[in-house]
């Protein structure tokens, strides 16, 4: 019902479940971060939403999804220098 057309692919040789949508919101509804915050707000999750639409014709762009109202919520997404950096596992791993 959510991908028209699926059917019709080449080498399909089994249909989905017909669901209307997904039970995404009931998965994250009584989840809070530990800060007492919801995990995933009503922006994140249409952002989720967009990202695992199975139509590729309905799903969001990369531009699009760069560009999200997600991206503008607090607490907003910090710049590559303040990311904490970890040596390579495999560096770890070597004898001296």
């Amino acid at each position: 019902m959510i991908w028209e057309r699926f059917s019709e692919l080449p080498r399909v040789k089994f249909n989905f479940e017909k669901n209307p949508h997904n039970n995404l919101r009931k998965k994250f509804q009584n989840t809070t971060s530990f800060m007492g915050l919801p995990v995933l707000s009503v922006a994140g999750l249409g952002m989720l939403n967009n990202l695992i639409t199975y139509d590729p014709k309905k799903r969001i762009t990369a531009d699009a999804a760069l560009n999200h109202e997600w991206f503008c919520e607090v607490p907003l997404p910090k710049s590559k220098e303040f990311m904490l950096t970890f040596p390579a596992q495999h560096a770890q791993d070597r004898c001296v």
